[in-house]
């Protein structure tokens, strides 16, 4: 029209390529440089960031890997020689790759890149006063329609069904680059994530353990209510690094399930006392009634009645407590502080604190902080069967008579730790005696049939 055109359009931009010039005024004043080098972190992580986000729906959605630290090194190459240009800080265009995406799909090579090149540059060179009365809306529906292809409803589906804090980014990512833009729907969405991180490290899962019947598998009590501990027995696995962030946690957690388990002893022998469990006439009523209102699958007690404990007027209460590491991959110093303190007051509540599944590294951070010798080389097991078995020689020495006696005694000579480090000696020469036993008594009958069989041979010689 006369008045000009009724969309607004791209306007005049200057023609031709940039001159090379060195990217530093007065030649690279050190208090210049100190002054940016803030901002040119904040960028380059911003870039950085913004390219591998461009990066991963692509790579997910035409079945490629991704490099990050080749992307980093081109980032780094580009922008090195844009400066001499005068260029904007180099990072992915979510628009172009788009476009790129839809219309070359899989076929596309890193080729085409210097094929846009030529075209940009014949671009600045010959056609910008063409470019300079095209609408911005034709821009913007080239866009549009190259980026809806990046939109996937079933996705949000497939994760709100999985795990509903992603689904929430993914929404909040969305939102955020609707009505905020490019850069802060990239960057609220990443400080989310890492926030989420670290909630879930300060509240990792953890599960107590028990032994599935007829096999040597230990699952979780709550996900397999089949699952049986040993009596008198806490088996307890930590799926996560141990860190000042979850150390507290890690220990509130263990006394609560300790706790739980003296709790639900002492409920059931205030029931069996009322129900008269050593009535004969009444016992089977009254232990089936009691074990229907005790029936928790995390909470220890039911062995009494399940794994061939003769149930009593009192209940036995929890005697060992096994801690399974095979989910933990590292331990700092806090943590390595806390669990110094765990084992002593274990130690004075009367029980024995046992450690299996530990990785070497995990070993390691033990031995050099004495942590190891603190609770002891035989209270240490690689995996988690052998430490249960120890754990019922204990319950099994700790049970008879002759040693009870002994405990008695112990307790009424004394009632400081070294009383009770005297109770846990004669305890561990009972049960490494025990153990010595069962393995010469093994050895003897893997023997057997290899005599037999070589004077079998003997007597056909």
């Amino acid at each position: 029209t006369p008045e000009g055109p009724l969309l607004p359009t791209v306007g005049t931009v200057p023609t031709g390529l940039p001159h090379i010039a060195w990217p530093f005024n007065n030649g690279g004043d050190s208090s210049q440089m100190a002054a940016l080098l803030p901002s040119v972190l904040i960028i380059a992580i911003f870039a950085y960031v913004l390219t591998m986000s461009v990066a991963k729906p692509f790579s997910l959605k035409h079945g490629y890997g991704i490099d990050a630290n080749q992307e980093l090194c081109a980032l780094g190459m580009a922008n090195i020689v844009g400066a001499f240009f005068s260029s904007y800080p180099v990072s992915a265009s979510l628009s172009r790759s788009a476009l790129v995406a839809s219309r070359a799909k899989k076929e596309c090579t890193p080729m085409h890149l210097f094929w846009q090149a030529v075209i940009v540059l014949l671009v600045l060179t010959l056609l910008m006063p063409a470019v300079a009365w095209l609408p911005y809306a034709s821009l913007a529906a080239i866009v549009f329609t190259a980026v809806l292809s990046l939109f996937d409803p079933a996705n949000l589906v497939v994760t709100l069904r999985v795990s509903r804090p992603d689904a929430a980014l993914w929404l909040l990512a969305f939102l955020a680059t609707f009505f905020l833009g490019v850069e802060l729907g990239i960057g609220i969405p990443v400080g989310a994530s890492l926030l989420l991180i670290v909630l879930r490290s300060m509240r990792p899962p953890h599960v107590e353990l028990g032994r599935v019947p007829g096999t040597s598998v230990y699952r979780s009590r709550k996900l397999y209510p089949e699952a049986r501990a040993p009596p008198r027995t806490l088996i307890f696995r930590w799926d996560a690094s141990l860190h000042f962030a979850n150390a507290e946690h890690f220990h509130d957690t263990l006394l609560g399930h300790m706790r739980r388990y003296d709790n639900n002893r002492a409920a059931r022998t205030r029931r069996y006392a009322q129900l008269g469990v050593g009535d004969e006439d009444t016992q089977p009523t009254a232990i089936m009634s009691v074990e229907a209102d005790y029936a928790d699958p995390v909470v220890g007690g039911e062995e009494a009645t399940e794994q061939g404990q003769a149930p009593g007027v009192e209940c036995k209460r929890l005697l060992v407590v096994i801690l399974d590491f095979s989910g933990v991959n590292d331990v700092d110093a806090t943590a390595l502080r806390m669990l110094g303190d765990l084992a002593r007051e274990v130690d004075k509540k009367g029980l024995t604190l046992l450690i299996s599944s530990c990785k070497s590294q995990i070993r390691d951070r033990f031995r050099k902080s004495r942590l190891l010798h603190e609770l002891g080389e035989s209270n240490h097991f690689a995996r988690l069967s052998p430490a249960v078995e120890y754990a019922e020689l204990l319950v099994q020495a700790a049970e008879e008579d002759t040693f009870l006696s002994l405990e008695e005694d112990v307790e009424n000579a004394t009632t400081t730790g070294r009383g009770r480090h005297a109770r846990r000696s004669t305890l561990r020469m009972r049960v490494e005696q025990c153990i010595l036993e069962q393995a010469v008594s093994t050895k003897k009958k893997q023997r057997r049939p290899q005599s037999t069989s070589t004077s079998g041979r003997a007597r056909k010689r």
